[in-house]
């Protein structure tokens, strides 16, 4: 990066390939390597407190959850922020009249990922940008002449709980969306049952995969599956339930990806086999066995 020095002379150095994170189309962006100038005679910003960096010094401090005010004064200036942040989901974002380009670097000053209006109108906004452990990042806003921002950092709520005791409550043939945010995530559904057959669906509509499964009321796997439907899609059909009661659904994802998905539980179509009545009754031939099965 290129600083400004107390005379007003830059100095140019070169970022290197940088870290990986995940953005929220569950697609990779890998540290590209790039040259950053600093223009001169730019206002030095308010120093950095809390938190300690020793690449950029003055960056302004973004603390998670509290959008800071900038503005820019032309087409060659940026703003530089520094945030830190602990393992999680996070959003970042400018929110501006005019274009703006939002660049997020790693604490070495390593380009990670960069949007231009993603967001609301002209806004900048980077999404679902994996954590993967606690560390600093630099947040910068480039964009127009006379441009006034707000600069933001959001750690991204789970959809959905991540163990049985905080599930989404589910119904019975009813559609319930989720996101697979990282690789360490799953999202838990409680749905209750009657005695029958049931089909249940982790329905994907991108590259991620699901995995199922599938507990009783002790917390017991009662089935479990990685495949079984259309695409990577996960699907246990015809399982039996013996007892009725509320049962644990357990999503979550392969290959470290974001995955979105569609969770259903429905009542198994499964065709009687033979007749329930003596006139429906199947015709069988001695010494020739005819296999059959109860459905309920």
């Amino acid at each position: 990066s290129t600083e400004t020095t107390s005379a007003g002379t830059t100095s140019t150095e070169t970022t290197s390939t940088g870290t990986t994170g995940t953005t929220s189309a569950g697609t990779t962006v890998t540290g590209t390597t790039e040259t950053v100038t600093e223009p001169t005679g730019t206002t030095t910003p308010a120093q950095v407190t809390s938190v300690q960096c020793s690449i950029l010094p003055d960056a302004r401090e973004l603390i998670v959850g509290i959008p800071q005010a900038g503005q820019l004064e032309d087409e060659q200036d940026r703003e530089i922020f520094v945030t830190r942040v602990t393992r999680g989901n996070y959003s970042f974002g400018a929110t501006t009249p005019g274009n703006s380009t939002l660049s997020l670097y790693d604490d070495q000053f390593r380009l990670v990922a960069r949007d231009l209006r993603s967001g609301p109108g002209l806004s900048a906004l980077i999404r679902s940008f994996f954590v993967s452990d606690e560390a600093d990042f630099f947040v910068v806003v480039t964009g127009g002449n006379a441009l006034d921002f707000i600069v933001f950092a959001e750690r991204e709520v789970d959809d959905h709980g991540d163990s049985a005791a905080d599930a989404t409550l589910i119904t019975l043939g009813v559609p319930t969306a989720g996101i697979i945010e990282d690789p360490s995530n799953s999202d838990f559904f409680n749905v209750t049952l009657p005695v029958g057959f049931f089909s249940f669906w982790a329905r994907t509509y991108d590259l991620g995969d699901t995995i199922l499964t599938i507990y009783d009321d002790q917390g017991e796997i009662i089935a479990e599956k990685g495949d079984g439907g259309p695409g990577l899609s996960a699907w246990i059909a015809n399982l039996s339930i013996a007892t009725a009661g509320e049962y644990t659904i357990e999503v979550n994802g392969q290959y470290g990806a974001m995955t979105v998905y569609n969770i259903l539980v429905e009542e198994a179509r499964i065709a009687d086999d033979h007749g329930d009545s003596r006139e429906a009754a199947t015709s069988i031939s001695v010494g020739h066995p005819a296999p059959g099965s109860l459905g309920d």
